[in-house]
């Protein structure tokens, strides 16, 4: 299990030697995040899909081109992003494509997405030299470590686990407090109300998952910390209404 700074140290690594990370964790302890602020603090252009959203055919969706000789040819047009990216890429050192829930999608956008990462390429377009892919994927009951994970997930077959570099995620409260006592635009990134009762409740940063309830989360608590600042800046009062509010991670100790 790396935490949130070891985990950008180690992609760091994987991307300069030509592999896939692959970063494993459970709903809402920052993957997303982490790739976005590793891209953003190398200076790297970057594009993201969520692969769940995707349907059959949105990586390459297939149209009949009118030739100049009057035939016509089924040619394929390119996800946006894919290309967007590679069009960044030349002015960039490296350009990352992150594939959000790698493991989400169904099994026909499954094997699209295999060709991308496996082949760098999808129906003869390839991807640009210094692109690199990095998954992110919800842990299945099949991975070791997560035989009680209850995640609606397709598990990945052994050609993609054989070629990526499956790193696990394990979230740092310790870390979390450094990130949210950052000052962006004259104040802390989290709300201080909410650094305060993690530093002295350490272990309610994140909760055991239990099928019907809301687990705490790094996700959760930043939602905590962004209510709780709309709540002070619309000049409500009303404790109860903000009590109700932060009730959505399912806490049972006040924050505010």
């Amino acid at each position: 299990m790396l935490s949130f700074k070891k985990m950008k140290v180690a992609i760091d690594i994987a991307i300069k030697s030509g592999s896939v990370p692959n970063i494993v964790g459970l709903q809402g302890i920052g993957k997303s995040d982490l790739v976005r602020e590793y891209a953003r603090e190398n200076g790297y252009a970057f594009e993201e899909i969520t692969c769940s959203l995707l349907q059959e055919g949105d990586l390459a969706m297939p149209y009949i081109l009118n030739k100049p000789n009057g035939a016509t040819e089924v040619s394929y047009s390119i996800n946006n992003i894919i290309t967007r990216l590679c069009e960044k890429s030349k002015t960039s050192k490296y350009a990352i494509l992150f594939l959000d829930e790698f493991n989400r999608p169904s099994s026909q956008v499954q094997s699209e997405l295999m060709n991308l990462v496996l082949q760098r390429e999808i129906l003869g377009y390839k991807l640009a030299d210094n692109v690199r892919i990095i998954l992110a994927m919800n842990p299945s009951s099949e991975m070791e470590g997560y035989e009680g994970s209850d995640y609606t997930v397709s598990f990945s077959d052994a050609a993609i686990m054989g070629r990526v570099v499956s790193l696990n995620l394990n979230p740092s409260v310790i870390d979390w407090l450094e990130y949210g006592s950052r000052i962006v635009n004259g104040r802390t990134l989290v709300h201080e109300s909410v650094l305060d009762f993690l530093r002295v409740n350490g272990k309610m940063f994140t909760t055991k998952e239990e099928t019907g309830k809301i687990n705490a989360t790094p996700r959760g608590w930043k939602r905590v910390s962004d209510i709780v600042c709309t709540y002070e800046e619309t000049g409500c009062r009303d404790i109860n209404i903000l009590k109700n509010l932060i009730l959505i991670i399912g806490m049972k100790k006040n924050v505010y």
